[in-house]
């Protein structure tokens, strides 16, 4: 149940902050937060990350459609016991991050992106892009976690 109102809440953030990006980004000029450090900037990414596959978009949907339906089924169907909180907790990541965007791409057509960091040369990302990150970043903090223990283990 946590991760289903974790997986709800990453994707009910993600698409009211592109809303807002939307109303209050779009069509008019970057809004510096930090100046030279962060900004917002309204972006239309029809592709993937980065913008790349812009050119075959359905092929993209395609594979995150049958990558999220996976972990969702994996998260939802195998025992409570079977793996690591923090494991869930990075597929429940990449689940939220990953619908908030494919929202975007079926109803728009491209996904919009708004956050900018200008002090590194880095793509424009949103909110879901965030979330994948993080959960990437947990998910190597729990293989980490794992070998430790099983070094453990093995002492």
């Amino acid at each position: 149940m946590l991760l289903t109102i974790i997986i709800f809440l990453i994707v009910l953030f993600d698409q009211l902050s592109k809303y807002l990006a939307n109303l209050h980004l779009n069509g008019n000029a970057t809004f510096h937060v930090i100046p030279n450090i962060i900004s917002f900037h309204y972006h239309e990414n029809k592709g993937a990350a980065w913008g790349i596959l812009s050119d075959h978009r359905w092929v993209f949907m395609l594979i995150s459609s049958i990558a999220i339906v996976a972990i969702l089924v994996f998260l939802f169907l195998t025992r409570k016991d079977s793996q690591s909180f923090l494991f869930k907790l990075s597929l429940a990541f990449f689940a939220g991050g990953g619908i908030g965007n494919m929202i975007d791409r079926i109803f728009l057509g491209y996904v919009i992106d708004f956050l900018q960091f200008e002090f590194i040369d880095f793509p424009i990302f949103n909110v879901a892009d965030s979330f994948i990150t993080i959960g990437a970043a947990l998910m190597i903090l729990n293989m980490i976690l794992d070998t430790i223990s099983e070094i453990k283990k093995k002492k």
